[in-house]
């Protein structure tokens, strides 16, 4: 491939000089250039690429590619092609795209991140591939493997112009499909741009890394490009359009939902006039208050349904614990008098970095849950526990008869309830909420009996005075 035809209209790169040349591969490493290579000069914490610029040209190397602000001293480097680049590290996945011809629209390429997890949800779209007849490839923190044949791994994502390879080489084996762990590292360095992922997973998000990340917001933010478009400097193209599709699907839903509820209040407002008939008889009077009852059940769940498809926007700003605490004691006072409960909140709520709205609706979730789980006379009580300098874990505790362990791994999904009556939405819209704040939600037995649901990590703005 030409050197022009390589390089035109990519973002941040013109060509100073040359163009004609051949490139017959794209390296980063001076040690592994091969004789008419395009050597890409990277920047990384311990050297500078542009330091070893004169030993891949003396490796055969047909072009290089350097940083907008790199200055040359002349001598044997003035008559190699030029490439000039704002971020060489983009640079390198772009080139190294371009050159294979862009393998990943060639498969359907699922990204898979989030601080545990990745490996085994890796492997089992690679398993569940394979189970449906399809020829999967992989890569991971254990080993790459293209169409059965295995190959040591060096890191969890490798570098752009490695991975481009590989997903080249996966084309050419004949796969459909390639799962592949994508670390904050690789999404950081810009190892993955370039890449167009068909569906994009998230396992969950705890703290680490923050050797590398500035902290547990830029952490966040590196992971977060997977799932957001181009138009807003992330990867997921297709797996943006695809989600944008899910959410007019539940938008729509939502609207046919909450058109039901319409004929449904008729249909409940009839049968009351039927109830409260004394002249009819006694069973179809019966049936009457049996109506009423399912109306108010079937409402209840389209009034769930409608709030677990409104879309999460977080708006974050500094939000009082105490003060909303305060707010739900006094809405959920009733329910609380009446079961007479002991509600308490811990000494020194701090000041948190959330949605306001959101927050207030999901401790009213995991509190009217508790309400619902606790004994007469029982105890609720919320706190929120330093886990580092700037971070609380914030906890809903009860002495209720807590979660059995067969059904701890399901409490979060939509629908999924133990209560007679109850819509199995309300945890789901508190799981909606933490993972659009970017935390993470689970649940440990209290003891010496009951539940705790806890929300963590939540950044401190201010401890309480």
């Amino acid at each position: 491939m030409k050197l022009l035809e390589l390089v035109r209209g990519l973002q941040g790169i013109s060509l100073e000089k040359g163009g004609e040349e051949e490139v017959s591969g794209i390296a980063y490493d001076s040690r592994r250039v091969e004789r008419g290579d395009l050597f890409v000069a990277v920047r990384g914490s311990r050297t500078d690429g542009h330091l070893f610029l004169a030993q891949a040209v003396e490796r055969g190397a047909s072009a290089l590619v350097v940083s907008s602000d790199w200055q040359f001293g002349g001598g044997e480097l003035s008559e190699v092609a030029v490439v000039r680049s704002t971020d060489t590290r983009l640079a390198l996945a772009q080139l190294s795209d371009r050159f294979h011809g862009h393998p990943s629209g060639r498969l359907s390429l699922v990204g898979v991140t989030g601080t545990n997890g990745k490996t085994t949800t890796a492997h089992l779209v690679e398993a569940a591939s394979a189970h449906c007849g399809l020829t999967c490839g992989l890569v991971g923190t254990v080993s790459y493997c293209v169409a059965g044949r295995e190959v040591p791994a060096t890191r969890t994502t490798p570098e752009s112009a490695d991975l481009q390879a590989m997903l080249a080489e996966m084309v050419r084996a004949g796969c459909e499909v390639a799962s592949m762990e994508v670390s904050s590292h690789a999404l950081s360095l810009r190892r993955v741009d370039g890449c167009d992922f068909a569906v994009a997973v998230f396992t969950n998000l705890s703290q680490d890394h923050l050797d590398f990340h500035a902290d547990m917001e830029d952490y966040y933010r590196s992971k977060e490009r997977l799932f957001t478009s181009p138009t807003q400097g992330g990867l997921g193209a297709r797996a943006a359009a695809v989600n944008r599709q899910l959410q007019e699907m539940n938008l729509v839903a939502a609207g046919l939902a909450h058109e039901t509820k319409n004929p449904l209040n008729i249909i409940r407002t009839t049968a009351q006039l039927l109830c409260q008939n004394p002249t009819l008889p006694e069973e179809i009077r019966t049936r009457a208050r049996q109506i009423i009852e399912e109306a108010d059940r079937v409402t209840a769940q389209l009034n769930e349904f409608i709030n677990y498809s409104r879309p999460r926007e977080v708006r974050r700003g500094t939000v009082a614990l105490s003060r909303v605490l305060e707010e739900l004691r006094r809405t959920l006072s009733h329910d609380l008098e009446d079961k007479q409960i002991q509600f308490r909140c811990s000494d020194g709520l701090p000041a948190i970095e959330a949605d306001e709205q959101l927050l207030r609706q999901a401790l009213f979730n995991l509190l009217l849950n508790a309400i619902q789980a606790v004994p007469a006379g029982g105890q609720i009580e919320v706190a929120a526990v330093r886990t580092g300098p700037s971070q609380v874990a914030l906890e809903v505790r009860d002495n209720g008869p807590g979660v059995p362990p067969e059904h701890r791994s399901e409490i979060f999904k939509p629908y999924f309830t133990t209560h007679p009556k109850g819509t199995g939405l309300g945890l789901a819209v508190v799981r909606q909420i933490v993972l659009a704040h970017g935390w993470d939600i689970e649940y440990v037995p209290n003891q010496p009996q009951g539940a705790i649901f806890r929300i963590f990590p939540v950044r401190v703005v201010s401890m309480a005075a």
